[in-house]
């Protein structure tokens, strides 16, 4: 990214959250990029956006083992993150390994992990939490655990 191009996204996003933070101030807003598996990229997109005055409060990032690696890359990844920025990270793409990477969010540092979401729930594909007609399938079944768990 180019310095021109970072200072015209940076405004686009202080306009994006001065909107939002004008028609109601409580809401949180979410930075989201597709670098769960590289502190060093996710470090100097957020260091450049904070540094031009971008107002966000969650960090979001994707994790897909066939483009981002390993789960302990990605864990160490948020755990700096989370040390770096204090502010809750949220995986908001993700379709493997569903119970390793909902637990590496919960155990960030300082409960910064805040939680995780299936990119297309119902596709066979992404989410695979569904079957053609509708009805739950056994990959569904690890969510009330979850929930009784982690809250």
């Amino acid at each position: 990214m180019t310095e021109e191009s970072a200072e015209s996204f940076c405004v686009l996003l202080r306009c994006a959250s001065a909107a939002v933070r004008s028609v109601d101030p409580s809401i949180n807003l979410m930075v989201h990029i597709a670098k769960a598996h590289d502190l060093s990229n996710s470090v100097k997109f957020f260091d450049k956006i904070i540094s031009r005055d971008v107002k966000f409060d969650i960090i979001g990032q994707s994790y897909y083992p066939e483009w981002h690696g390993n789960l302990d890359n990605m864990e160490s990844n948020m755990i700096e993150l989370a040390n770096r920025y204090k502010k809750p990270i949220v995986i908001v793409e993700y379709k493997e390994h569903k119970k390793e990477v909902n637990d590496i969010v919960k155990n960030l540092p300082n409960g910064l992990g805040l939680g995780t979401f299936i990119w297309e729930a119902t596709s066979p594909h992404w989410g695979n939490l569904f079957n053609r007609d509708g009805s739950t399938n056994e990959h569904m079944k690890i969510y009330p655990e979850f929930h009784k768990n982690y809250n």
